[in-house]
This record gives C-alpha cells, structure tokens and sequence, in this order.
C-alpha cells in the first residue's frame, strides 16, 4: 500500500541513519516521490519500493523480496505515465524473485543512476588529519580565494562569498583543498562537494577535510553525515575511514 508522506517521514525519522537520502528527498521534491510498504512498521524494518518520477523515466528502487510489492509500484506507475521504466536492485541481490514474473533485462547505461550511500561519521577521532590544516576561511582568506582562477578550483571563487557552510584546507602556506556541507535536515550536516587541487592529492587533504567536517558538526551538536553517489572514488574515500555503509551499489534493469 502507499504510505503518505507524514506517515513516512515519521517512520523514516525512527532510523535516520538508514533513511537519511529518502527523508531528504521526501521532505524536498514531495510530488514525485511515492513511497510502498505493507504497513509502517515493516518501512521501519526497511521493507518497501521507492518510486520517483523523473521527467524522462521512472526508477523504482526495491528494497523487498514482497512480490505484492513491487506488482503495486509497477502499477502504479503504468497507470501515471507512459514513461520508460527501470528498476533499482542492491548488488549481488538474487533477483529471481523479479525475473521470474516481470519481464526484465540489465540496462546498458548504469551510469548516473546507482547509489553508493555511506552513514554518519562516528569514528571521526581515528581519522589522520598528518600535516593539513582545517580551518573556517577568514576574512582575509575569503579575499584571497576570490583572486584564484575559477577553473583551477572548481568555480569555488566566484561562489566563495555565498557559500554559508565551508571549510578549507591549508598545506604550509598554500591552499590544498575545501569541503562544502549543508544542513537539509536540521541537526544533520551532509557534505555537498569535496574539491583538492591537483598538486596536492593522495596526501589526506580530503580525509583531514571530513576530519574537520566532522568536528565542525560536533561544536553545532550536529550530526555529520557522507552520502556518496555515482563515484567510485568517493565510496572508496568512506571506506578507507571506516564510514559505515548503509546501503550497497545497486544495479538497474529495465522493464521490457
């Protein structure tokens, strides 16, 4: 059955470590995100569909083996749109339970469309900070970044006087890196981009900027969060500091 979005949030909040990415989604784009689970206590238990309608096509996301299930989403989204359908599947998930009723088949292009999401940052005292510095950028730095070339870092100079929640790397006197978060739910810190400049990768600039994130939230009595998606590079970076991974890579099939 379809879980309203009050009802769903509500349930969502008993685990946000879990839900964080839906509850987000949730609360921000309501319209388009419908949410399936036989009552709200197996959704707490982690037992539903997601369904979400992009302009182009509908992903439905299981996160089930109740066939009932996903033979209601499916519907559903027949019944909304004429729209290409795909479906969203963990890795190594055994989907014999879909392929034997639904009409399925792996899709070509995977890219963009899995996720990778890692959890709060709990053990952020065991990760290195070495020789980086990890700082809120002063006056004086804001004046200096605001001179760099916009290419070289990522637009940052340009933006630099918007952006509310920043952190900066320092190595000596150059700058090596910075880390944008924002609060989406409040009391929960998600990072928006980590950026290190070429001449200064592979040396823990970005792990002593999640060290710093992490203890920048900790002074808001925040809780910090690293939600990664489509980046091997970034699932890696969470593994290397012990980032506990609440759901896996998930691979997308297309109904036929």
């Amino acid at each position: 059955m379809i879980i309203d979005n009050s009802r769903a949030i509500l349930c969502m909040e008993k685990d946000i470590e879990y839900f964080y990415y839906d509850l987000v989604d949730l609360k921000s784009m309501p319209d388009n995100i419908t949410i399936f689970s036989d009552t709200c206590d197996t959704l707490t238990n982690h037992s539903f569909v997601r369904v979400t309608v992009h302009s182009n096509e509908i992903l439905i996301e299981v996160h089930t083996d109740n066939i009932s299930l996903v033979s209601e989403a499916i519907s559903f989204s027949k019944e909304h749109s004429d729209l290409l359908i795909l479906l969203s599947v963990e890795k190594d998930t055994d989907i014999s339970f879909l392929s034997d009723i639904f009409p399925i088949k792996l899709c070509d292009d995977q890219d963009n469309k899995h996720w990778g999401i890692f959890g709060a940052i709990k053990n952020a005292q065991t990760i290195n900070k070495s020789d980086i510095t990890v700082s809120v950028p002063s006056q004086e730095d804001i004046d200096s970044i605001s001179n760099l070339s916009d290419k070289e870092w990522a637009f940052l100079p340009r933006r630099i006087n918007f952006i509310k929640n920043i952190l900066i790397a320092s190595k000596g006197s150059d700058l090596a890196g910075y880390l944008v978060y924002d609060s989406a739910i409040t009391g929960h810190y998600d990072i928006v981009m980590v950026y290190v400049h070429p001449n200064h990768r592979h040396c823990g600039v970005a792990s002593a900027l999640i060290k710093g994130f992490a203890d920048e939230c900790a002074k808001k009595n925040g809780v910090p969060y690293y939600v990664c998606a489509n980046s091997a590079a970034s699932a890696k970076l969470a593994e290397s500091l012990n980032i506990k991974q609440v759901r896996k890579e998930t691979i997308i099939y297309k109904l036929k």
